[in-house]
C-alpha cells in the first residue's frame, strides 16, 4: 500500500507531514473502519485510475447504509426491550424488523452447503411460489395458536396424566395446597 513519508525530514526530531502526505492513511483508515482486509484496500488503492473524491463518497455511502442497517437493529431492540419490560408477548411480525437475515447466507452455505440437507432446503425454497409462502405461514400461525393455548391450559389446570409423566415437576404437591 505503500508508506506515509514525511514532506520534510526530522525537525528537532520530529517527522513534518503536509496535508496531502495524510490523505492516503485517513483513506486507508476509512477502509478498515468499514470491514475491508488490508489486502483489499491496497488494492483499492493501487487501482489504475484512483480517485480520492470517488473514493471518499463511496466510503460516505457504506457508512450511511450501515448507519442505516444499525437505526434499524436499534429500533428492533428497542421494541424488544419495551415488550419484555412491560411482560408482553412481542408480535411475531415486528419480531425481526432491523435483522437481515440475508447477511448470512454465505456463512450458511461455507458452513452446511455440502450437507443433503441444506441442498434439499435450497432446492424446495428455490420452487416455493406466493402459494406456498402463505401456506407456510398459515401453518407457523396455527403452531403458535396451538402453543399460546396449551400455555393458558397448562396455567388452569392440571397436566394430563401422560404429560405429569413427561414433566414431573409441574405435577402438582398435595404438600405445598
Amino acid at each position: 500500500m505503500g508508506s506515509c513519508r514525511p514532506a520534510a525530514g526530522p525537525l528537532a526530531g520530529y517527522r513534518l507531514y503536509s496535508e496531502r502526505d495524510l490523505e492516503r492513511p485517513q483513506e486507508i483508515l476509512g477502509w478498515r473502519a468499514l470491514g475491508f482486509s488490508l489486502d483489499e484496500i491496497g488494492g483499492l488503492l493501487d487501482e489504475a485510475g484512483h480517485d480520492r473524491l470517488s473514493a471518499l463518497r463511496t466510503q460516505r455511502e457504506l457508512v450511511d447504509a450501515e448507519m442505516a442497517r444499525l437505526v434499524g437493529l436499534a429500533r428492533a431492540l428497542d421494541r424488544a426491550i419495551a415488550t419484555v419490560e412491560h411482560g408482553d408477548d412481542q408480535e411475531e411480525e415486528t419480531m425481526f424488523i432491523g435483522f437481515d437475515p440475508s447477511q448470512y447466507e454465505d456463512e450458511a452455505r461455507e458452513r452446511w452447503g455440502e450437507t443433503e440437507a441444506y441442498k434439499e432446503s435450497v432446492r424446495r425454497i428455490a420452487n416455493y411460489g406466493e402459494e406456498e409462502w402463505r401456506e407456510i405461514k398459515a401453518e407457523a400461525e396455527d403452531i403458535k395458536a396451538l402453543f399460546a393455548e396449551l400455555k393458558l391450559s397448562t396455567a388452569t389446570a392440571p397436566l394430563a396424566p401422560g404429560l405429569m409423566r413427561c414433566f414431573p415437576s409441574a405435577t402438582p404437591d398435595p404438600d405445598r395446597s
